[in-house]
């Protein structure tokens, strides 16, 4: 079943995660994201999201791209999607030291977890969330 367009509450963003891949502007960012990032050394279910700066190949200059595994659910794509923003944003943009952008990131994706997955999606999401791991 096909999830309709949705959108990072807090951050307005309005994604269709139906799509694997896509674009748009975050905080100073043109954001790049695939949400079907193929199985790798550093991304797979242990790890399943990271973020990085990389050359922009539309226009020259920066982008953010941030990858998401694709083995994981596809609900969880969106909890995921914003602990990555938050995390490159706190790190980025504000100069917090990696573990400190991690841990504000972890808690605001549990947040944005409760508020966006119903009650059971919840469950779901810390049973497999208890699963995998975070770079550092």
């Amino acid at each position: 079943m096909e999830r309709e367009p949705t959108r990072l509450q807090q951050n307005k963003i309005e994604l269709d995660l139906n799509k694997p891949t896509g674009n748009f502007d975050f905080k100073g960012f043109r954001v790049h994201y695939n949400l079907d990032t193929k199985t790798q050394d550093d991304m797979n279910a242990e790890y399943p999201a990271d973020f990085a700066v990389t050359q922009d190949s539309h226009g020259g200059g920066e982008s953010l791209s941030i990858w998401i595994w694709e083995g994981v659910p596809q609900k969880f794509k969106e909890v995921l999607l914003h602990h990555e923003l938050i995390e490159a944003d706190l790190k980025l943009n504000q100069g917090l030291p990696q573990k400190e952008a991690h841990k504000t990131a972890f808690d605001s994706h549990m947040q944005y977890a409760k508020e966006y997955l119903s009650q059971e999606g919840y469950d779901e999401f810390i049973q497999w969330q208890n699963k995998i791991k975070f770079h550092d």
